[in-house]
């Protein structure tokens, strides 16, 4: 089991708690998709150098974005990468 580290919602100033691999969580107090610091991630990540780097512009991708449909093509595709599978075309 991972150790669970904190910082603060770069939007609303909150406590957050980074606890595994996720790069991504959600403020639970103002809602915004936050991209946990990578030092704070546990470093086990999957997938190919090239995966990481695709999960990395999808995480980047999903804190711009705002059409549900597109939101959620990423989020799968995010989810096979971590997954360990292959994602969806």
């Amino acid at each position: 089991m991972s150790e669970a580290k904190s910082f603060n919602c770069p939007n609303c100033g909150s406590p957050l708690t980074a606890d595994g691999p996720a790069r991504e969580i959600k403020c639970v107090y103002c809602g915004s998709s936050v991209i946990v610091p990578e030092e704070l991630r546990d470093s086990a990540r999957r997938g190919t150098p090239q995966q990481q780097q695709r999960a990395d512009e999808i995480v980047e991708r999903l804190i711009v974005v705002t059409d549900p449909k597109e939101e959620a093509k990423l989020y799968a595709e995010l989810d096979a990468i971590e997954n360990g599978n292959e994602p969806l075309k």
